[in-house]
């Protein structure tokens, strides 16, 4: 996802208007295919590592935590500002790509093959 953002890098600090339209499907679609690959795996470990009993109280957090990055995002876009939309975006872009190295790197790898 840390890449959509860095996808808008070229087009910032430009004037109004000056993101190529096609720029911007492509800079969406990159978001969109993020997002289908993580919700099936994130539902998927889930229901793995929650309790046998009652599997749906884990994918009711993993939905609450997809819920809860969406707040985030709303609360983060009010940092933006046109003056500083190379660092606005260069930031996000660079501290989601971050944040997820360093989860990958805390998760242990699976047992399964």
């Amino acid at each position: 996802m840390g890449l959509a953002f860095l996808l808008f890098l070229p087009w910032s600090g430009g004037a109004d208007n000056t993101t190529p339209f096609l720029a911007v499907v492509l800079i969406v679609f990159v978001a969109s295919v993020f997002e289908l690959w993580q919700v099936p795996v994130l539902l998927s470990f889930s229901t793995k590592v929650g309790p046998r009993i009652s599997p749906n109280r884990i994918v009711a957090m993993a939905y609450l935590s997809v819920a809860l990055g969406s707040a985030l995002s709303g609360v983060i876009s009010a940092w933006y500002s046109p003056a500083h939309e190379f660092a606005y975006f260069g930031s996000t872009g660079v501290a989601a790509i971050v944040l997820a190295a360093i989860l990958g790197a805390l998760t242990p790898p699976s047992a399964e093959p």
